[in-house]
Order: structure tokens, then C-alpha cells, then sequence
């Protein structure tokens, strides 16, 4: 599970360099805006070779951001989904699936949530 953890780290670095806002791990309410909230939303490990302990890791992301337009928020989805791409083979992701992008209704702000499919082998 360190690559896991890894992982989730790597893309906080990633989302909050190339957007430039706050993001958090673990869902909690927008108290602030501009903002991006990560979370795992499954992890699934399946053994490909035990004798070489090499597992097939699948994990879903969810990843809600909060800005004061929808134009930015637009752009901040355009632009993490760009990062993410680019940096694929440093974060060792052999496959990166957009599953969803909806508009969420939210009172305070306009949000956007996308939901990922990463997969690795470890």
C-alpha cells in the first residue's frame, strides 16, 4: 500500500503545481475557494504472479473542484487532466481513464467533480 499512498501524494503535488489552489485529501465541505478535494474512491489489488509478487492495481479517484466561475473551474479540470497525462510515467500509471465529469450543484460555488481510473503494476 505505499504505492498507494505514493500515489495519492503525488497527485496533490501535481494537481496543486499546475492549478495552483489548495487541494485536500479526504472529502470535507468547500470552506474556501478556489479548492480541490482528492479522494480514493476503490482500490482493487489482484495478483498477476505470486511466485515474482507482482500485482495488477486498479484505483479510482474522485477529484471535486470548487471555483468562483465555471470558466476557471472548466480550466482547472482542462488543465490537471493535462498534468496528469504528462506526468503518467513518473507516477508509474500504465493507464489513466477519465470515468466521469459532471457539474454538481453547490450554493456557494460553481464545482465540478471528475472521477479517474488509474492502473499499475507492482
Amino acid at each position: 500500500m505505499t504505492w498507494l499512498t505514493s500515489l495519492v501524494e503525488q497527485l496533490v503535488q501535481t494537481i496543486r503545481g499546475e492549478a495552483g489552489i489548495p487541494v485536500y485529501v479526504g472529502w470535507r465541505p468547500a470552506t474556501i475557494i478556489p479548492v480541490a478535494i482528492l479522494q480514493i474512491r476503490n482500490c482493487e489489488i489482484t495478483p498477476l504472479d505470486l511466485s515474482a509478487n507482482i500485482h495488477l492495481i486498479t484505483a479510482d479517484v474522485q477529484i471535486d473542484f470548487w471555483h468562483s466561475s465555471a470558466k476557471e473551474c472548466d480550466e482547472t479540470v482542462e488543465k490537471t487532466l493535462a498534468a496528469l497525462e504528462r506526468a503518467r510515467d513518473s507516477l508509474g500509471i500504465f493507464f489513466l481513464g477519465v470515468e466521469g465529469l459532471a457539474d454538481v450543484g453547490d450554493e456557494k460555488a460553481f464545482r465540478k467533480m471528475l472521477l479517474l481510473r488509474l492502473k499499475t503494476v507492482k
